[in-house]
């Protein structure tokens, strides 16, 4: 979503461009900025920094403005979302269990530390997939795709890296999970099972220094 568009219920990440008597103006990258009214700081920002805020309408101007107190106009009714349905993030903060995220511009939901697989800070959006959905409501949230078919998209994308680097990649069970990320786009655990199935396949051939392309094909089932 880009932030020109804002409308009325969206939330997004915006830099205070501006402090005046009337609050803080922030930057949509638009021609015109929206007011975040001190009545609606939940701390006092400051110039040039970034935060989280809702767009809501002031009752007395009946004009857009921005709230950081976001959480009020989260929909806590998670019964239309499925597990495994994809869905767009936005990473609001970070707690001691992982990353907190805005989905779908509409519902809240964790993302635990042991499914972050890349650099991620407060701001950023991308694509992610409802991995379980409690008993409460609360959604846990993950950023690539689970079960079988997470597998088999994790072999074509192993087999086709494979391809582009001539059949060999210095890649293994002894790379860094930030090398493996870097260069697959998935976590090293991910690799882990992917190699695995190609290897009993004998698709590849696993040496000391990475992984070799045997044959030329696509794993059966792609």
């Amino acid at each position: 979503m880009e932030n020109e568009n804002l409308r009325y219920g969206d939330f997004a990440y915006l830099k205070v461009k501006e402090i005046t008597n009337f609050g803080a103006f922030l930057d949509t990258g638009g021609d015109k900025d929206i007011l975040l009214p001190f009545s609606e700081q939940s701390k006092k920002v400051e110039q040039g920094k970034g935060y989280i805020v809702a767009i809501i309408v002031d009752e007395l101007t009946e004009r857009p403005i921005a709230t950081q107190k976001y959480r009020k106009y989260i929909n806590e009714d998670t019964a239309a979302l499925k597990v495994g349905q994809e869905v767009n993030l936005l990473l609001t903060h970070f707690t001691a269990l992982g990353a907190n995220v805005i989905i779908d511009n509409e519902f809240e939901g964790l993302i635990y530390t042991n499914q972050i697989f890349k650099k991620v800070k407060v701001g950023d959006q991308f694509k992610g997939f409802i991995k379980e959905i409690r008993a409460n409501g609360k959604l846990d949230v993950v950023i690539q795709k689970q079960g079988v078919e997470a597998i088999q998209n994790d072999t074509e994308i192993l087999v086709n890296y494979l391809k582009l680097h001539h059949g060999f990649a210095a890649i293994g069970d002894f790379s860094e999970p930030t090398l493996i990320y870097r260069e697959l786009g998935i976590s090293k655990k991910a690799f882990k099972k992917a190699v695995g199935g190609l290897y009993k396949q004998k698709i590849i051939s696993i040496t000391e220094t990475g992984i070799q392309l045997i044959k030329d094909v696509l794993p059966e089932g792609e």
